[in-house]
C-alpha cells in the first residue's frame, strides 16, 4: 500500500480530519491533502512524526506491512495496544491478578490440543 493510501486509511480509522491532523503535526491542511492525493512526500522528520502520531512504524506507514524488515520486530494491533496501555496503568498487584485471571480464562476457553 502506498504512503498516500496508508496515511488516509490511518487518519480515517482514527476519525480525524485532514485539518485536525495538520494541526497536530504543525502543518497546513493542504500539506496533508498533498500527501494523500497529490503524491507529495514528507521529509524524514515529518515521516517520523506521522508514524509516532499514529503509533505505527515508518515501515508500516510506507508499506502497510505489519512487520518491519526484522521479522522478529512485531507491531501490535490496535486491540493489543489498548490492552497494553490499560495493563501499564495497573499497580504491580493488579498486573499479577490480571495475568493470573487471563491464564485461567485461557485454560478454560482455549483448546491447546493441536
Amino acid at each position: 500500500m502506498r504512503f498516500a493510501a496508508m496515511l488516509k486509511k490511518l487518519r480515517e480509522e482514527k476519525a480525524i480530519t485532514q485539518e485536525a491532523l495538520a494541526k497536530e503535526l504543525g502543518v497546513t491542511r493542504s500539506t496533508i491533502a498533498g500527501y494523500e492525493t497529490k503524491g507529495k512526500q514528507p521529509d524524514y522528520e515529518r515521516l517520523l512524526q506521522i508514524a509516532g502520531f499514529f503509533h505505527v512504524s515508518v515501515d508500516y506507514l510506507l508499506t502497510g506491512s505489519e512487520f518491519s524488515g526484522d521479522p522478529l520486530q512485531y507491531i501490535p494491533t490496535e486491540s493489543e495496544k489498548r490492552l497494553l496501555t490499560s495493563y501499564s496503568r495497573l499497580s504491580p498487584d493488579l498486573r499479577k491478578f490480571c495475568c493470573d485471571s487471563l491464564e485461567h480464562l485461557v485454560s478454560i476457553f482455549v483448546n491447546d490440543e493441536a
